[in-house]
């Protein structure tokens, strides 16, 4: 008895048909980053007995086991284009003009450099002006006045009180106004004063340094003493100057004349001889 093709029964498995489960491998390591590919492919054949009609059925089954203590695999990347940065290329970058750098020496023409004019300020009042030097202590001795010398008390009524002695300052003496004294120590360095009752007493120690060679008279540059004595030092030397140059044009007058000096030296011999003859002949008693 045949089988209709549209049986059911058709399509059971022969006894040659085979039948595997899928089964994984037992040596697979969960480790390891790899895909396992297992499969089983069953495979039923029926067979008619006529042959007319054969079925064929193909199962196939994939599994992927991926290890769940590391991540996905990376992708590959491709390099990039660009070329990759090396230190050798340093040496082709040019860092002329820079000051860690150091460049061969040039020579080349100093610039001319047209002088500029200075501000002139409203408010300036021009240079300062310049102050002679001052003679020093020591050029100024003789100008220190002596006890004798010293003008007189002045007779005031009622009399001063007071009595300074300045012995170190732009002028020494004694006078008898603080404001005098002050006037002539001022802006001097160490000067040297001291207060008396009686004038007899002031100028008994004024005698006293003048003795032991200790006043001195300090100028400051620029001040009313200092103006005059450099004024009458100058007025000094211009007469001084006068003087030599008078004397030195009287003497180049008195030229040497070397026949003049033969006739006066002629003369001079001359006489000489006429005096011893005449003598002589006072010695005979002829004249």
């Amino acid at each position: 008895m045949s089988i209709p093709p549209s049986s059911p029964s058709s399509f059971c498995p022969s006894s040659r048909a085979s039948s595997r489960p899928p089964s994984c491998a037992r040596n697979a390591d969960p480790h390891m980053n790899l895909n396992t590919r297992l499969g089983s492919n069953i495979k039923n054949v029926v067979e008619e007995e006529d042959n007319a009609y054969v079925a064929v059925t193909t199962t196939t089954m994939t599994t992927f086991l991926r290890s769940p203590s590391r991540g996905p695999t990376s992708q590959f990347q491709p390099p990039s284009l660009a070329a990759p940065f090396t230190p050798h290329k340093l040496r082709n970058i040019k860092r002329e003009g820079t000051p860690f750098s150091p460049l061969s020496p040039t020579k080349s023409a100093p610039a001319f450099e047209t002088p500029g004019k200075k501000p002139v300020s409203g408010l300036g009042g021009g240079p300062p002006p310049t102050t002679d030097a001052v003679p020093t202590p020591a050029e100024l001795h003789h100008r220190i006045p002596h006890p004798d010398r010293l003008a007189s008390p002045p007779d005031v009524y009622p009399p001063p009180k007071s009595w300074y002695v300045v012995t170190v300052g732009q002028e020494v003496g004694i006078f008898h106004s603080w404001l005098d004294v002050a006037t002539r120590i001022r802006g001097v360095p160490g000067p040297v004063h001291k207060a008396c009752r009686m004038y007899s007493e002031a100028l008994a120690e004024y005698h006293h340094q003048f003795e032991d060679t200790t006043i001195q008279i300090v100028l400051v540059p620029g001040s009313k003493w200092a103006k005059e004595v450099v004024a009458e030092e100058k007025l000094a030397k211009e007469i001084t100057e006068q003087e030599e140059l008078a004397m030195q044009q009287e003497y180049d007058q008195f030229l040497y004349d070397e026949e003049a000096e033969r006739a006066v030296c002629e003369v001079e011999g001359y006489a000489a001889t006429d005096k011893a003859y005449m003598e002589v002949l006072k010695s005979y008693g002829i004249v």
